[in-house]
């Protein structure tokens, strides 16, 4: 088997919007604390690194390898001629309830997707794994549609990377590969290794060589039911680099991360415009080609 291209860029729904930051953070600072309640990170020299930045939240339909600024500018002119009023009337098709009682109909009448993000699960065995995740959940049964239509129309131009598994539609809360075995525990069981199950599907970037493995059974059983933030809008269809850079303020001081977005497009006609064109979404100038749709 060939061995997998170089990762350079994924195609993702972003989950933070006006509307559903402060319930995200909410949840992420309330997750730290039950964290650090556990002692799952007894040992660890930057525990706050294991809680996934508000910025980088998001549900990911594939990963790309565009290498070339050919390949760039094929997946952003896809991404700009999408038939998106065609296609939200497809998923209203394929969707197991209508959507028929929102207030703020978006394209062709068609209201907007929300989704919430409920629960804890993790990749792999719950006592030895590296990620936990949170699983969306749309009322009327749009959401798979969406995504799997999105996908197949990016796998079919060439632009994903094949992917044999099905889709996994999930929100990265806690990924383990950021953090640091302190001096004094080095050597302790859970540094290094993927754990049970099968291989960890968050989204690559910079990393460390060594992972560290935490028992989650407890934590996923307190979390089980629990909403960690509701209706929330997606709005976009986005283009991103692999890496989460850092954002600073403008004293240069660190205050988190978000991954620099390259082409974007509005899914509904309702929804607001929150980044410029030329820019990310933290005002970073973005040298390569951007659609806006």
């Amino acid at each position: 088997m060939p061995p997998r291209p170089p990762l350079t860029h994924f195609l993702c729904l972003p989950l933070v919007t006006e509307t559903s930051r402060p319930q995200l953070q909410a949840s992420l600072d309330q997750l730290a604390s039950k964290i650090h309640d556990n002692e799952l990170l007894a040992g660890i020299s930057n525990p706050e690194r294991v809680i996934r930045p508000l910025g980088t939240l998001h549900l990911t339909l594939g990963v790309m390898s565009l290498k070339k600024p050919h390949d760039l500018h094929r997946a952003l002119e896809l991404l700009r001629e999408l038939e998106i009023p065609h296609l939200m009337r497809d998923v209203e098709t394929e969707s197991l309830v209508p959507d028929t009682t929102a207030s703020s109909p978006g394209k062709a009448g068609i209201a907007p997707l929300t989704v919430s993000l409920t629960s804890l699960q993790s990749m792999s065995a719950a006592s030895k794994t590296t990620i936990l995740y949170s699983e969306p959940i749309d009322r009327n049964g749009r959401l798979r549609p969406l995504c799997l239509f999105l996908r197949e129309a990016f796998e079919k131009a060439g632009l994903l990377i094949p992917e044999s598994r099905p889709l996994l539609l999930h929100a990265t809360v806690v990924n383990t590969v950021y953090a640091k075995k302190s001096k004094t525990s080095e050597g302790e069981d859970g540094v290094g290794g993927q754990g049970a199950g099968q291989p960890q599907r968050d989204t690559p970037s910079r990393r460390p060589q060594k992972r560290l493995n935490i028992d989650a059974t407890a934590l996923i059983s307190q979390y089980s039911g629990v909403v960690l933030a509701r209706n929330i809008p997606l709005e976009k269809l986005t283009i991103c680099k692999m890496g989460a850079q850092p954002i600073l303020d403008l004293n240069g001081n660190f205050i988190g991360e978000e991954y620099e977005v390259v082409g974007e497009r509005q899914l509904w006609q309702s929804a607001p415009t929150s980044s410029v064109p030329g820019t990310n979404v933290s005002g970073k100038r973005v040298e390569e080609e951007q659609w806006n749709g």
